[in-house]
């Protein structure tokens, strides 16, 4: 997981890129389950700052 920062509006944005290798038997359920998990992990990481920063 790569995060950059840059400045926005006064503020800053945060693009994060992920690369996930999956393997074993979820590998099997073909690219959806994998994606759909790989949304949630990074929803939640970026969840966790945002709520840090903002309280």
């Amino acid at each position: 997981m790569t995060g950059t920062l840059t400045g926005q509006d006064g503020g800053t944005a945060v693009s994060v890129r992920t690369d996930v290798a999956v393997t074993g038997r979820p590998a099997q359920f073909g690219r959806g389950v994998p994606a759909e998990v790989g949304d949630r992990l990074t929803g939640q990481f970026a969840r966790c700052p945002a709520e840090r920063l903002s309280g």
